[in-house]
């Protein structure tokens, strides 16, 4: 070849170089152009969606943080960027270990709350060519609307960004014949491939054998009619023999002459309810084919409001073939009825630059009929951040409006029913014992709405103990099937502590496998003032019946105008008749009362029933059925009267009085007799006083004298000891005789009113010393010790009888010397308080038994009445001091245990009134 051959081929060469570099020149302008685009859309859907984007490297270090959604939970764009995100979650130790997992290389989906923000998150692991994990891309969507709206599928706010984001839904496309062409990851990973190289070609019995024929027949059916399938549930035996369940979307896969050439579908895991995180391609066609996949519409337009995308729903509700028919179009061609309004609502998104979420509008279809959708409108911004036009999307809630219109409508009568009737509701989960109370179950009880929780417990901690038992055992019978229905009664404590009395009724709504209940509603109703109505009802007539048993009362209701009488079975078995004998009787019974009273009797019916008298109250004998009599008290009253005020019924009770009347004769003449015993009694009881006073009188002169002559002989110091000591026997036996001679006396004039109460100034403190001196020589004589022990609050000096306080000191004080063995002790002790003195002698002697307490104090009481009785003595001192303090309005009690002593408390006025002695 030639040199100039040569040149000429480089030239060429030069010349197809400079014509590829001119082509890739244009190719990497479009792929810019394309993936400007892309950015802007990116840029809008995070600026403008509730959604939060982030990445992290290996170290968990924030690189990237993006998305509107970061105000929900107090940040902004970019300000996490450079901080750790173990630091900033340490308070959530679960979002920490999903983020571990997720930097192992784990793809994770989980829920998160911040606060009242409730999040559903993704987290994936970022890889390089090499697969070497470089970090996590993270996503959460704010669901906080979500989680509070009951049996609502979640709902997409703004697909295409969540979509573009990497929203977790596995994705496949396939050919005609069903052959895989491509997925993303997470599909990849759930068929057990390591890249797409072992996919594409391929069909689902080389991944899942068991399900692949129906996965086959859902394929062609996409394919063959064109028509897409939604949202449909299957099941899919997953490559380790797992089962899953899916929602999957196939789509007929179109090429540009709009011929299908294949299938393509999405589906994400709801064995657990949940949506895990996927990536998307950036191809215009797929990402418009997901979106036609979705279940939410999608728009979006230009400043001037007008389209310029949808997806396939937004086209189905604008009656148009697909998207591109769209393109140029305005609400007013579509929706001319709400184009206004539409308009008005871009504008304002369009001016402010700020989304309108989830507001809800009605909207009139091209058929005419009304329906109502729930929008999310958001601007739409260039790579500079202008506003470019808005995004929007919304769905299709006018069941669900219509369903909260009539909902409300019927909550709101049942409601005012259920305050009508004083009805309250609840609903049980018998399982977990979840239970729902309305308001009225809480304000039944006096609490507000909600205190009462959503447990079992709220119910039976406020159970009346004594009905717990019964009625958890009406609702196992009714439950188990051993009763019809459920209805019991029980008490509940209210609020303020009183019991409130309900009436439960409830129905089993839902049951298990096995036929156990499940769920139960039911309604509760306050009966108390029935219930209370009903108990004092029922009170009152068993008060009526025992108090007409206690009385026997015989009840009648007679009718004056035909003479017909109703009585009772008590008054028929008072006078001795069977049940229903004396029915029809004239109420009178004239002929069978005791002829000396019918005129009496006769005269106060009539002074009654003409109104004489204000009142009908009778006793009269009348026969039995034996021919006997019985003495009856008769009250009655009218209780029913004609027009002109005639009396027509009477009605009343008798009385069977017999036994009082005998009492009453019987009482007569026994009054009489008494009248006869007690002046024949007061007559000996005078002459009883008089011969006391005589006797003691002639008996204590010759005493008086012959103690003092024994004294005489005792101390002229002629005796011998033998005679002196007989001399002084003798004194001490005259002495005894003449204490008792005194007593007898005393207690005489005590019972006859002779012995006089003389108040004067006296000194307690010197009258207990001195009686104290005076006896300590016979205590000591007997090897006692006595001690005297008077209080300092005792006064000096008070207004009382010295003579009948020192008689009570030396009673008590002389009983103890008696009954104290030697070596024993006595104490005298004298106290004041609240106006009152207080005797006291302790002794430490034999004792007195619990038995005889109550005797000791009576006239002529010696516990011990033998012939050889060790103690001597008449047995009336204690009864002289009793009358005594009984006299000066005082007391006397005693504290006593055998073998270890007694106490006796005297406890008198601490000054006497004079008046009341005079």
């Amino acid at each position: 070849m030639s040199f100039v051959q040569e040149v000429d081929q480089v030239e060429q060469l030069r010349s197809r170089i400079a014509d590829l570099e001119a082509q890739l020149l244009e190719k990497e302008q479009q792929l810019i152009q394309e993936r400007e685009n892309g950015s802007r859309k990116f840029k809008a859907l995070t600026d403008n969606l509730p959604i939060v984007l982030y990445t992290l490297d290996t170290e968990g270090t924030v690189t990237m943080s993006e998305g509107k959604g970061l105000a929900a939970i107090g940040s902004k764009p970019g300000q996490s960027v450079g901080k750790n995100i173990f630091e900033m979650y340490k308070d959530f130790p679960d979002t920490g270990n999903y983020i571990r997992r997720a930097l192992s290389g784990e793809d994770v989906q989980a829920p998160m709350q911040l606060g009242s923000v409730h999040m559903q998150t993704w987290y994936s692991p970022l890889r390089d060519e090499k697969g070497t994990i470089t970090g996590m891309l993270g996503l959460a969507i704010d669901i906080s609307e979500f989680k509070q709206a009951e049996k609502q599928m979640l709902e997409s706010r703004n697909l295409l960004q969540t979509v573009m984001d990497a929203i977790p839904v596995r994705v496949f496309w396939k050919d005609i014949n069903s052959k895989y062409l491509g997925c993303n990851r997470l599909f990849a990973q759930d068929a057990k491939i390591n890249s797409l190289q072992d996919l594409i070609g391929k069909s689902d019995y080389d991944f899942y054998p068991e399900d692949a024929d129906a996965f086959r027949a859902d394929d062609l059916k996409v394919i063959e009619s064109g028509v897409s399938r939604l949202n449909f549930e299957e099941k899919q035996t997953t490559p380790d023999g797992k089962t899953m369940w899916l929602r999957t979307s196939k789509i007929p896969l179109r090429n540009v002459a709009g011929e299908i050439i294949g299938v393509l579908g999405t589906f994400d895991d709801i064995t657990e309810s949940k949506q895990t995180e996927i990536q998307m391609q950036e191809s215009r066609n797929l990402l418009q084919t997901v979106l036609d996949a979705i279940p939410v519409r999608v728009f979006w337009k230009d400043k001037d409001s007008v389209y310029l995308g949808c997806n396939q729903l937004f086209a189905q509700d604008a009656q148009i073939k697909s998207s591109s028919e769209l393109i140029g179009k305005s609400d007013y061609e579509l929706f001319p009825k709400d184009a206004e309004a539409y308009r008005a609502d871009d504008n304002k998104v369009i001016a402010s630059g700020q989304s309108q979420l989830n507001f809800e509008e009605p909207q009139i279809t091209p058929d005419g009929s009304t329906m109502w959708l729930r929008t999310s409108k958001i601007p739409l911004r260039n790579v500079a951040g202008e506003v470019v036009g808005i995004l929007g999307t919304y769905d299709d809630i006018t069941e669900r409006k219509q369903a909260e219109i009539e909902l409300g409508e019927s909550k709101n009568r049942l409601e005012l029913a259920f305050q009508v009737a004083d009805l309250a509701s609840w609903d049980w989960n018998m399982v977990t014992n979840y239970t729902i109370y309305d308001a009225g179950f809480n304000r039944m009880l006096g609490y507000e709405p909600g205190t009462l929780g959503n447990d079992l417990s709220g119910f039976q901690n406020n159970l009346h103990p004594d009905d717990i038992e019964r009625t958890f055992k009406a609702v196992a019978d009714y439950t188990e099937g051993r009763a019809p229905k459920y209805e019991t009664e029980f008490r509940m404590k209210h609020k303020d502590g009183s019991w409130r009395w309900v009436a439960a009724t409830g129905q089993v709504v839902d049951r298990q496998a096995d036929g156990k209940a499940r769920r139960m509603i039911g309604v509760n109703q306050d009966i108390t003032e029935r219930k209370q109505a009903d108990m004092n009802i029922k009170a009152a007539k068993d008060r009526l019946e025992l108090a007409l048993d206690i009385a026997q009362l015989g009840q009648w209701d007679a009718n004056l105008i035909t003479n017909k009488t109703l009585f009772d079975d008590r008054y028929e078995k008072m006078l001795g008749f069977l049940p229903g004998e004396l029915a029809g009787e004239n109420p009178t019974r004239v002929s069978n009362i005791h002829p000396d009273d019918m005129t009496q009797m006769f005269e106060k019916v009539m002074n009654y029933a003409t109104g004489k008298s204000s009142e009908y109250e009778a006793e009269f004998r009348t026969e039995t059925r034996d021919g006997g009599w019985k003495w009856i008290y008769a009250k009655a009253q009218i209780i029913e009267r004609l027009p002109d005020g005639t009396p027509l019924r009477l009605a009343g009770v008798n009385q069977d009085i017999t036994e009082r009347k005998q009492a009453d004769q019987e009482r007569e003449t026994l009054l009489a007799n008494e009248r006869e015993a007690r002046r024949e009694a007061q007559e000996a009881l005078r002459m009883k006083d008089l011969f006391l006073a005589t006797m003691s009188h002639e008996l204590r002169t010759p005493l008086n004298a012959m103690i003092g002559f024994q004294h005489l002989m005792l101390f002229s110091q002629q005796l011998d000891a033998d005679n002196s000591h007989m001399a002084e026997r003798s004194i001490a036996n005259s002495q005894r005789l003449l204490n008792l001679i005194n007593n007898i006396l005393d207690i005489s004039r005590i019972a006859t009113g002779g012995l006089k109460i003389v108040p004067v100034n006296m000194s307690p403190r010197s009258l207990a010393n001195g009686i104290g001196i005076d006896l300590n020589i016979q205590a000591k004589e007997k090897g006692l010790s006595l001690m005297v022990e008077v209080a300092d609050d005792v006064p000096d000096e008070v207004l009382h009888d010295e003579e009948r306080m020192g008689q009570i000191m030396l009673n008590l004080v002389g009983n103890a010397l008696k009954f104290t063995e030697a070596g024993g002790t006595i104490t005298l002790r004298v106290n004041s308080a609240a106006e009152r003195l207080i005797i006291e002698v302790q002794d430490t002697g034999i004792g007195i038994p619990a038995s005889q307490k109550h005797v000791i104090f009576d006239d002529f009481v010696q516990l011990d009445n033998s012939s050889t009785r060790k103690h001597q003595g008449a047995g009336l001192g204690l009864a002289i001091v009793k009358r005594l303090a009984l006299l000066m309005q005082g007391s006397i009690t005693v504290e006593s245990e055998i073998g270890q002593g007694s106490t006796f408390v005297v406890t008198l006025p601490l000054n006497l009134k004079p008046e009341m002695y005079q």
